[in-house]
């Protein structure tokens, strides 16, 4: 799922379950075995094999609609743990009811971000994805050209 919304009730409960010390913006669940995660900056590395059953979330640290909460009016939320992700303003911090309207505002104008921040996913972030699940194992090279060539055609 790209950009999964903040609605999304497995999402939630699998953030929420995420293993001790990954962060919240892109977390490693049961060690990756069946659900991954990935952003802009790839896949992290897991040591687990992958099962054959594969689920993989792509989503940005920057998407407010993955990370918009109504309990930010009162509550700070854990993907402004330090680190930050990486498209996140390292300023970026919590202020009660503030940040709600902040992200509030994200949602918003999540479509208008540069391609690969925000809602604004890449083409070339999708076709990493589906690599990965589909265990195409393309290599490298072909991949860099195709994604090339989907960012020439601003996808």
């Amino acid at each position: 799922m790209a950009g999964p919304p903040f609605t999304s009730r497995s999402w939630n409960q699998i953030t929420h379950d995420r293993d001790a010390g990954s962060p919240a913006w892109l977390p490693t669940f049961r060690d990756g075995k069946v659900v991954r995660f990935t952003s802009q900056k790839g896949m992290p590395e897991h040591q687990t094999r992958w099962a054959d059953t594969r689920i993989l979330y792509l989503q940005y640290a920057s998407d407010g609609i993955v990370f918009f909460s109504p309990s930010l009016i009162w509550q700070r939320p854990q993907w402004l743990d330090n680190p930050h992700g990486p498209d996140v303003s390292p300023k970026l911090t919590w202020f009660p009811v503030v940040t709600f309207l902040q992200v509030g505002f994200d949602l918003l104008t999540a479509t208008s971000t540069p391609r690969g921040h925000g809602h604004v996913y890449d083409g070339g972030d999708y076709m990493e994805g589906w690599n990965a699940i589909l265990k195409t194992e393309r290599p490298q090279d072909e991949r860099q050209r195709l994604r090339a060539a989907m960012k020439e055609q601003e996808l």
